[in-house]
């Protein structure tokens, strides 16, 4: 009888001892997860922020570039010499017409920019052109 009960709290020792072992592991594979978790996230911070400083640089390269061309070439250096018109705005209008030889007619340019020119016309001798605000 001794013997089934030294057995029995052998059993039961070691069924604490596996539960405890079973509990503790189970707490530490939690936080190896949330320290898992928390490593991806600082990873996937720290990439984000070196992308951003990247499309940064790279966007100092372009408005660098852009800045040259529009102050070399001729369009760039004709819309420059319009007072409201900086380098931005001159390089803007650059990219959206292309040339200004695209269009034959002032009036054609100002449509692209939904400006309509109106005339008026009193049929003898007042003739004048204005342009219409966009919608």
């Amino acid at each position: 009888m001794h013997a089934v009960k030294h057995i029995h709290s052998e059993h039961s020792r070691i069924v604490n001892f596996v539960e405890a072992w079973v509990h503790r592991e189970r707490e530490n594979l939690s936080r190896d997860k949330d320290r898992d978790w928390h490593h991806g996230l600082l990873l996937k911070q720290g990439l984000l922020v070196k992308e951003f400083w990247l499309v940064q640089h790279h966007l100092e390269i372009l408005q660098t570039e852009m800045i040259d061309l529009v102050g070399t070439c001729r369009e760039g250096q004709i819309l420059l010499s319009v007072p409201p018109i900086g380098m931005s705005q001159a390089a803007t209008i650059i990219t959206t017409v292309g040339t200004i030889a695209t269009f034959e007619q002032a009036s054609e340019l100002k449509c692209s920019f939904d400006q309509a020119p109106r005339q008026e016309r009193t049929g003898i001798s007042f003739d004048r052109t204005k342009l219409d605000p966009p919608n």
